[in-house]
C-alpha cells in the first residue's frame, strides 16, 4: 500500500472509525489510542499528525456489546472525505441493525480509492459490500464457520495478525488492533511515531505483549497442523459452554471424522478427551488458586453438576476437587 504524498497542510492520515452495532470495545480502544498517542506530542492528544473521527453504523448511538454507549462525531455519509475507514465490527446477531447505504459507501470509498480496514467482525461488514470477494481475509477462529458459510469466495485466514490486499485490512480483533494501527503510521507517518504511541502503551519489544501462562500442550499445539490449533482455539475460547465435536467441526468447516484424525495424530487423544482433560486442569488450577466451591467451579467450566465433575475429577487425579485443595493448602501451610 503507497499512501499519497503529503501536503503540508493536512496531517498524514485521517480516518473515520464506523462503529458498528454491539461493537467490540478492545479493537476500537486499541486502534483509536495508537493513532492518538502518534498524533501528537507526549500525551496532549491533539490531532496534528493524524485526525480520526467516529460515526456510527445503526441508528442513533452506538453501544458496545460492554453495554457503553457512544456518541458519533460525524454523520455517516462523512465518512467519504477520509483517507481510510476503518470498521470496527461487533456481535454477529446484530449486523441486521446496521444501514444498508453503509456498503454503498465502503464500495464508493473503496473505488475512490480509500483504505478500507475490518477490525474484529468488520471483516462481515466488508464483506456483505463485497470488498473480499476474491480475497483473502484475517477472521477469529471462533466466527470462522459463521463466516465460510456467508462468503465462500473469500479465504479466510485464522493464523494472521492482520492482512492486507487490495486497499483492503482485516484484522481478527482484540489487542491486534494494535498492529493494524502501527502498520499504518508506519506507511502513513513515519516509524519514530510508531514508537512513541507503543512505549506509552508499554508495548514489550523483547516480549510478547500479551503473556500467557504456558500451556501444558504447549510443544505439541506448536508442531500441530491449522486445524488442530483452530480446533484448541476454539475450546479456549468456549471453555465454559463445551461444544460436541460434531459441532466443533462444523464451525471449523470440516467433518468430525477428518477433526478426529488430525486432532488424534497431533495431540495423542481425540477432541472430546483433551476438551475435558483442558477443562479439568483448569478446575485443579482453580481450586488452588481461588476460593470459589467446587460446585462453582464446576458450573464456571460446564460441567451439567457437581456429582459428574467430581467423578471426572478423581478420575484424571485420583482424588476428589475437596482433597485435592487441601492437600495443597496443606503444602502450602507447611511451606510458610
Amino acid at each position: 500500500m503507497m499512501p499519497p504524498s503529503r501536503p503540508e497542510a493536512r496531517p498524514y492520515l485521517s480516518a473515520a472509525i464506523v462503529l458498528c452495532p454491539g461493537f467490540t470495545l478492545t479493537p476500537m480502544s486499541c486502534f483509536s489510542d495508537v493513532l492518538r498517542l502518534a498524533a501528537d506530542q507526549g500525551d496532549n492528544s491533539r490531532k496534528v499528525l493524524f485526525q480520526w473521527e467516529y460515526a456510527v453504523a445503526g441508528e442513533g448511538g452506538a453501544v458496545s456489546s460492554s453495554g457503553l454507549e457512544v456518541r458519533p462525531t460525524i454523520a455517516l455519509d462523512e465518512i467519504m472525505g477520509f483517507d481510510c475507514i476503518v470498521v470496527c465490527g461487533g456481535l454477529l446477531r446484530d449486523m441486521g441493525q446496521i444501514r444498508p447505504d453503509l456498503y454503498d459507501l465502503l464500495r464508493q470509498a473503496h473505488e475512490g480509492g480509500a483504505l478500507v480496514v475490518g477490525l474484529c467482525t468488520g471483516s462481515f461488514v466488508l464483506g456483505e459490500a463485497g470488498l473480499l470477494e476474491g480475497k483473502s481475509c484475517a477472521v477469529h477462529p471462533n466466527v470462522l464457520h459463521a463466516f465460510s458459510e456467508r462468503f465462500p469466495g473469500t479465504t479466510p485466514l485464522t493464523r494472521k495478525t492482520y492482512w492486507e490486499e487490495g486497499r483492503v485490512i482485516t484484522c481478527p480483533g482484540g489487542v491486534l488492533s494494535l498492529d493494524v494501527a502501527a502498520h499504518l503510521i508506519r506507511t502513513w507517518g513515519n516509524m519514530s511515531r510508531t514508537f512513541k504511541a507503543l512505549d506509552y502503551l508499554l508495548f514489550n519489544y523483547e516480549n510478547p505483549r500479551t503473556y500467557f501462562p504456558k500451556r501444558p500442550y504447549q510443544e505439541r499445539l506448536e508442531r500441530a497442523a491449522t486445524l488442530t490449533r483452530d480446533a484448541v482455539g476454539l475450546m479456549e475460547a468456549n471453555i465454559e459452554t463445551p461444544l460436541s465435536v460434531t459441532s466443533l467441526a462444523r464451525r471449523l468447516a470440516t467433518t468430525r471424522t477428518r477433526l478426529t484424525r488430525v486432532f488424534q495424530r497431533d495431540m495423542g487423544e481425540n477432541p472430546a478427551a483433551f476438551w475435558l482433560n483442558m477443562r479439568l486442569d483448569i478446575a485443579s488450577r482453580l481450586l488452588v488458586e481461588r476460593s470459589l466451591s467446587v460446585t462453582e467451579i464446576g458450573y464456571e467450566l460446564g460441567f451439567s453438576d457437581t456429582a459428574h465433575f467430581c467423578r471426572q475429577f478423581r478420575r484424571r487425579f485420583d482424588r476428589t476437587p475437596g482433597q485435592f485443595r487441601k492437600l495443597h493448602q496443606d503444602r502450602r501451610d507447611g511451606a510458610r
